[in-house]
């Protein structure tokens, strides 16, 4: 895998992108928030990474766990599997 740092600020909510050795582009967005994220953080991930990215896949990860609202949209929109720290 071959990651790039692009985090910071205009970053359309891309904190790292790396393309493995097939080609897919995977995008993921770190909050280190005091709170958990909450659902327009994670709706706002899913449609940017995507187009304006180019990822097949994308990540978030949050410090503090998800809302269950965040949660829930995360479960119907993303494959991949998700850890959340209680």
């Amino acid at each position: 895998m071959t990651p790039r740092h692009v985090g910071g600020a205009g970053d359309l909510r891309a904190d790292i992108i790396a393309i493995d050795h097939t080609g897919l582009t995977v995008v993921a967005q770190f909050k280190q928030l005091s709170t958990p994220v909450a659902f327009p953080a994670v709706q706002q991930v899913n449609g940017t990474v995507r187009p304006e990215h180019g990822a097949h896949h994308s990540i978030i990860i949050g410090l503090n766990g998800f809302t269950k609202p965040a949660w829930d949209f995360a479960e119907e929109h993303y494959s991949l599997p998700s850890a959340a720290r209680s």
